[in-house]
């Protein structure tokens, strides 16, 4: 407890003395450092979670350090839970992940929030390198890399990452949510919105990776080069399931998806509205199911853009019933069910 009135008044006091199967509660507060990171986990297979949230624990960098180091071949056994993690900052000489860094090592994160942090190099969000961490309901917002990966950085790694936000990051580069950097990873029910990149990737990018991504939302992204939502370069060939890709702009190619060059991505059961310059722009393979429409209409339950609420928008929500992150969503509850399909019927006819 930061106020002491627990055992330790730091997090960090409580790593030292903590062993292998301990488990570490944080009471609210804001939990700082005079130390190169608010708390280093070394090597320690403990379950570190606050008691009531990461809207009322914090761990702040004040600007200054990094938040969490990991580097000492954690598995995940080493759990962290229930942070905000902020205001953390790492300069070139430093290094990359302000918010986090972990090297060789697979820490599992639940319910974190990493936000406003800032890194001259990559991943000011979080850092990962030769890692298989699994990332469940954490979210990343308006963090800013100097270089790639405003929200996370991957290299080398093969990560599960399930029910996370990427909302408001900047690269300088690219990549301005997530990069994969000759990693694999499992992205399912993840939303990426109003992220940017000066240059390619605005929601994300990758590189020599092809993950399996399902479910998963990309909205208002934006690149300065290629791939306003998603960039896929050098031999990329990911596996997209039931995604949505509305409102992505990019100022050269590929608004929703730039595929340049080689790479095959497979695509599937997903919908496409009003990105620009062009939904796709690259080499891909049609796996069925696809919708591709220039405009996004959803005032009037149009689903799928044409004007009309009719049987189209109908088979639509059958076809998309029980996902999450679905455009049939349309009263955005977060599934679609019997409450989609009657605000179809009620709207049934031509959009005034």
């Amino acid at each position: 407890d930061d106020d002491g009135k627990a055992d330790f008044d730091n997090i960090q006091a409580a790593v030292d003395a903590a062993s292998d199967g301990d488990e570490i509660i944080v009471m609210p507060g804001t939990y700082m450092s005079s130390a190169n990171q608010v708390f280093n986990t070394l090597n320690k297979g403990v379950w570190i979670h606050s008691n009531e949230g990461p809207e009322i624990t914090i761990i702040d960098g004040e600007e200054t350090r990094r938040g969490i180091t990991c580097i000492a071949l954690e598995s995940t056994e080493t759990i962290i839970e229930g942070f905000t993690i902020t205001n953390c900052y790492t300069t070139d000489n430093e290094g990359n992940g302000s918010g986090m860094y972990c090297r060789n090592n697979s820490p599992t994160l639940i319910n974190c929030i990493f936000s406003d942090n800032s890194s001259m190099n990559w991943g000011a969000g979080i850092y990962f390198e030769n890692s298989e961490s699994i990332v469940v309901n954490c979210q990343f917002i308006n963090n800013y890399a100097e270089r790639w990966g405003g929200g996370m950085f991957c290299e080398t790694s093969n990560l599960i990452l399930t029910n996370c936000v990427f909302e408001g990051n900047i690269s300088n580069i690219s990549a301005g949510g997530l990069i994969l950097h000759y990693s694999e990873a499992s992205v399912a029910n993840c939303t990426f919105m109003n992220n940017y990149a000066y240059a390619n990737g605005g929601g994300m990018f990758c590189f020599s990776s092809s993950p399996v991504m399902a479910n998963c939302s990309f909205d208002f992204n934006t690149s300065g080069g290629d791939g306003g939502g998603l960039r896929c370069f050098s031999d990329s060939s990911p596996t997209i399931t039931n995604c949505t890709f509305r409102n992505n702009t990019a100022y050269d190619l590929g608004g929703a998806i730039a595929n340049v060059p080689n790479g095959l991505p497979v695509i599937a059961g997903s919908f496409f509205c009003q990105n620009f310059p062009a939904h796709i722009y690259g080499t891909w393979s049609d796996d069925g199911d696809n919708l591709m429409f220039d405009v996004c209409q959803f005032d009037c339950s149009d689903i799928t853009g044409d004007g009309q609420v009719d049987v189209d928008d109908l088979l639509f929500v059958f076809d998309q019933w029980g996902l999450t992150n679905s455009p049939a969503d349309v009263n955005d509850d977060g599934i679609v069910d019997v409450s989609d399909l009657l605000i179809v019927i009620s709207n049934w006819g031509e959009c005034e």
